[in-house]
């Protein structure tokens, strides 16, 4: 079975990265994974790290706890899975078979999945998880990855949309499922429905919603119910309006409407309402499903499987009706931006055409503004995660605004990203240790760390800028909107000589966020020279981490 990747969210791991701190062994070598306890002060805590090694890895398994697991349409859930491998050790990625759900593992909690029911389709959606463990030798040395792999069901109920005359019962079961089976229902309005003796029992004409609430407040949307007189349901059109099918979002008309490839947009009939029949001619290109009910302007859903352009029709009382309908994949140029205060940046956008719907939004107006044409404006210096939709689908554009010089020091490090690590040749051109990385990043903005013609080592950067009073509180590893692009991560370990038993070091590059569920779900960004070669990562081991450095 081939596995979509549901925008797979990294999380702050990487223990490749934490096993890679041994470099050398030698009396000169700056980094170690065999991590155990670094002195404390005001501005550090004691550290202490485990790694994953070899002999290990035949005792590890992973599996959720059952076979398989429910949610509404609509609604998010969590799993928890049941393992035994270290949750430092490893990062999450999940995959779906289908569009019928979507799944993220949760940041800092690598063994939780939030999963999230997107439609009803008549089978499961195969849900698979990976955990990607790095491990290294008795000694901290990196050796590998292995993964370990779980499968679960998940099966997506639809939320009941139907109009029923007065008198008639309806009949729900969602309390039956282990996942609602402590939640109770509620009644939007009681003068349309009431509940007895287990059933839904329509008592007056208009419009209830029907809920599933728990003691913690969460409340899921489990069915509309219309209640009609008897002999009032029928499907009808406005003789006064042309029908014609159109957006939810946008009743002008179009002679196409877009979607993109993984998402969906909500269309309806114009001038109608009632119980409509509605067909793709290509589902392999597009899906539709009904949302109607009667009373109301006859709605659906239309879901992008993948590129190219089908017909959706709406068949109502003998007319049938049909529109266009193109399917995208957006794409966007650039996610990720490092940028100083008072700069202006374009997003560009693949993948779309004139009839696109593309909108932007920012979630921190004080760092950052955007216009209806893609223009950022960056204010102030911070993190701004700017919403991009495009023909229904979502992007962030993830902005790091932080001082000119630490713009081009990050820029400068990156630009060296593939490069390889060596330390007896860390001063040559395409060589790098992590701590001349730091150096000849910064060394071109004239920030020598105490040494300008050579690098010193990670530990003896840490020294230097603890002494100039430039660095910050190590509890803002943990509020990551108070770090900036540039800052530098010291890294401890086992005793070795120097100042704070510091071995290694990382340049932090930013925020990066996912948006799923309605929520963002953000992750630190490094680039290092991690043993191999100069790569970026996602921040790891934080509890090693012994000073924060801010050089700029």
């Amino acid at each position: 079975m081939i596995y979509k990747t549901i925008k797979t969210i990294i999380l702050s791991v990487m223990l490749m990265m934490a096993c890679m701190l041994i470099y050398n062994t030698g009396a000169k070598a700056e980094e170690t994974a065999s991590v155990k306890t670094a002195t404390a002060d005001s501005k550090t805590a004691k550290q202490k790290t485990t790694y994953v090694t070899s002999t290990q890895l035949d005792s590890f398994d992973v599996k959720f706890e059952k076979g398989s697991y429910t949610v509404i349409k609509g609604d998010t859930i969590t799993l928890t899975l049941d393992t035994n491998i270290p949750i430092e050790s490893y990062y999450t990625e999940c995959s779906l078979n289908t569009y019928n759900a979507s799944a993220i593992s949760i940041p800092g909690e690598q063994n939780k999945v939030v999963v999230s029911g997107n439609f009803a389709g008549e089978s499961d959606s195969i849900l698979k998880v990976t955990l990607k463990v790095s491990f290294c030798d008795a000694n901290g040395a990196y050796l590998g990855e292995r993964n370990y792999a779980a499968t679960t069901k998940i099966k997506v109920l639809d939320v009941l949309e139907r109009t029923a005359e007065i008198g008639e019962k309806i009949p729900l079961d969602r309390t039956s499922y282990d996942t609602y089976k402590n939640m109770h229902y509620e009644i939007s309005n009681t003068e349309v429905l009431r509940l007895k003796s287990g059933k839904f029992v329509v008592i007056g004409t208009g419009i209830s919603y029907i809920y599933l609430v728990n003691d913690a407040g969460k409340k899921v949307t489990v069915a509309m119910i219309e209640g009609v007189n008897q002999g009032e349901i029928a499907a009808s059109i406005d003789s006064s309006v042309t029908p014609e099918i159109t957006l939810v979002s946008d009743d002008s008309g179009a002679e196409a409407i877009n979607v993109a490839v993984g998402y969906n947009v909500d269309i309806f009939v114009k001038g109608a309402t009632g119980i409509v029949s509605w067909a793709s001619a290509d589902a392999s290109i597009a899906q539709v499903f009904s949302n109607t009910y009667s009373g109301v302007q006859a709605s659906a859903t239309v879901y992008g499987i993948k590129t190219g352009s089908t017909t959706v029709t709406a068949t109502v009382n003998g007319v049938t009706l049909s529109v266009k309908i193109i399917v995208n994949n957006p794409k966007i140029s650039t996610t990720f931006l490092v940028v100083p205060k008072g700069s202006k940046q374009v997003i560009k956008i693949n993948g779309i055409d004139k009839a696109s719907e593309v909108s932007y939004k920012s979630y921190n107006m004080n760092v950052a503004t955007v216009s209806a044409k893609g223009i950022i404006k960056t204010l102030k210096k911070g993190y701004c995660p700017i919403l991009v939709t495009a023909d229904g689908a979502q992007y962030v554009v993830n902005v790091n605004v932080t001082s000119t010089k630490a713009v081009k020091a990050v820029m400068n490090a990156i630009n060296a990203e593939g490069s390889t690590y060596s330390q007896a040749r860390r001063m040559e051109e395409g060589y790098y240790d992590c701590s001349s990385l730091v150096w000849r990043s910064y060394s071109p903005l004239k920030m020598y760390f105490g040494k300008k013609k050579y690098a010193p080592v990670a530990a003896d950067e840490a020294k230097y800028l603890v002494k100039k009073g430039k660095t910050v509180d190590l509890s803002y590893i943990n509020k990551l909107k108070k770090l900036r692009a540039g800052d530098l991560f010291f890294y401890s370990g086992s005793k070795n000589g120097r100042y704070k038993s510091i071995r290694h070091v990382a340049i932090f590059t930013g925020i990066e966020s996912e948006y799923f569920g309605g929520k963002f779900y953000s992750n630190g960004k490094i680039i290092h020279a991690n043993g191999r070669s100069v790569s970026q990562a996602y921040i790891y081991n934080e509890s090693n981490i012994s000073v924060i450095g801010r050089p700029f």
